[in-house]
Formats: C-alpha cells, sequence, structure tokens
C-alpha cells in the first residue's frame, strides 16, 4: 500500500506542478497575494521541487514520502497564515481551477489528506516497480472518498445544503 501511496502522491505533485508552469502568471499573483518573498521565483523554483518529489516518491519512495511531508506542511503554514489574515486570494495550488475562490480550511483539509499519503509513502521500499493492484485499489477508493468529502464540505460552505434541497421559500446562504 505504501508504493501505491507514493505513486498518488507523486502524481499529484506532477499535476500540480504543470497546473503553476501553465498558468505562471495566476501563480505569481497568488503567491504575491499569499505574501510570499519573491513569488516570481518562487512561480519558478515551486513547480521544479515539486516534479522533484514526484521523481522521488517513484525511486526512493521513503525519503521522499518525508520530504513531501515538510513541503506539504510549508504550503498548510502559508495557506494558515493566510486564512488568519483574511487574504482573499486563491492558493494556486492547482493552476487556474484554484484560484477562482479564496483559500479556506478546505486547502487545509486537502493537505491533511495529502500528508497521510506522504506518511504512507514513507513506508514504501522502491523494491516492485508497480504497486501490487489490491494496494493501488484501496489507495484509490480512499482519495476518491476523500475528495467526495472534501466536495461536500464544500458545498455545505457556498451553498449551505449537501443532502437536502431548500424548502420553498428557504435561502441558502
Amino acid at each position: 500500500m505504501s508504493s501505491a501511496a507514493a505513486l498518488v502522491l507523486a502524481a499529484v505533485f506532477v499535476w500540480a506542478a504543470v497546473a503553476k508552469v501553465r498558468g505562471r502568471d495566476a501563480t505569481v499573483a497568488s503567491f504575491r497575494g499569499l505574501g510570499l518573498p519573491g513569488p516570481g521565483v518562487l512561480a519558478v523554483v515551486v513547480p521544479v521541487v515539486e516534479i522533484g518529489l514526484a521523481v522521488g516518491l517513484v525511486v526512493m519512495p521513503s525519503v521522499a514520502g518525508w520530504l513531501a511531508l515538510a513541503l506539504l506542511a510549508a504550503f498548510t503554514v502559508v495557506i494558515g497564515r493566510a486564512i488568519a489574515r483574511g487574504v482573499e486570494v486563491g492558493c494556486a495550488c492547482f493552476g487556474s481551477a484554484a484560484n477562482d475562490r479564496p483559500v479556506s480550511p478546505l486547502e487545509v483539509v486537502r493537505n491533511a489528506g495529502l500528508a497521510a499519503l506522504a506518511v504512507v509513502a514513507t513506508g514504501a521500499t522502491g523494491d516492485a516497480l508497480w504497486p501490487a493492484l489490491p494496494a493501488m485499489v484501496v489507495v484509490t477508493v480512499v482519495v476518491a472518498l476523500g475528495r467526495v468529502g472534501l466536495a461536500m464540505a464544500e458545498l455545505r460552505m457556498t451553498g449551505g445544503h449537501v443532502f437536502s434541497t431548500p424548502l420553498p421559500g428557504e435561502h441558502r446562504r
């Protein structure tokens, strides 16, 4: 299961890096809005680090898992600081889709889930080129359920309803 977690996390880091590179201007603006020093430089450095971590998670997952955990902790501190300051900027975590709304506790929860994957990845030996199918299924289901949970929380935050429809005349929050 550890190598499956490492591969899933590697895919997440590649996705995030590519999104940041493709939307470099939005990434720079987001980093600036988050109060990070040298946003132009970070818009180049962060995707390079994410790609490096993705490679590390495939080649040496037991070491790269800890590095991924440290990076996710740093990202979470930046997001938490922005939330505390009331900053109204997107995180640029996964490209333009993440810039549509300001950072919120949902990003913290998402990072906690990714951090859990990083911890699981630290147990991978890197001996097997590809994880066993049952491990991939378990990790994929857990990630999918986590994403559904985040979507429900976001729906609740933005619309006020998750499993029910508002009654006639009832206003959404």
